[in-house]
């Protein structure tokens, strides 16, 4: 698949998981997948409410608290950012993936403290 192929898909992407948030609301995979489709796409408001939706849900998820606190530092919301890091840091992972996601988190709140 071509970058121009796959930059096409994403948007298709973001439909299909729109409907199905529309089915399952309360799928947490699925509102992490979307946020991070629109963040991809650099739809950062959108993926901002996404993920805030997801946290308002699911507040001990790391990888929502990372989705989240990535989407806030682009938008330029730093403070807010880095309680989202600082909460993913905090999460006990119980996965490989959820692992990488709180390492990640505590580099992206090392690099907000030192803008303060």
């Amino acid at each position: 698949m071509t970058e121009a192929t796959s930059k096409t898909k994403v948007p298709e992407t973001i439909s299909a998981l729109r409907d199905e948030l529309k089915q399952s609301p309360k799928d947490r995979e699925t509102h992490t997948r979307l946020g991070w489709a629109l963040f991809s796409l650099d739809q950062i408001d959108e993926a901002v409410e996404t993920f805030q939706a997801a946290y308002e849900q699911w507040p001990d998820d790391i990888e929502v608290n990372y989705g989240f606190g990535l989407a806030l530092k682009t938008q330029g919301q730093s403070e807010q950012a880095l309680v989202s890091f600082k909460r993913a840091e905090e999460i006990e992972p119980d996965t490989v993936r959820a692992s990488m996601m709180r390492q990640l988190a505590a580099e992206q709140k090392e690099y907000l403290l030192q803008k303060f």
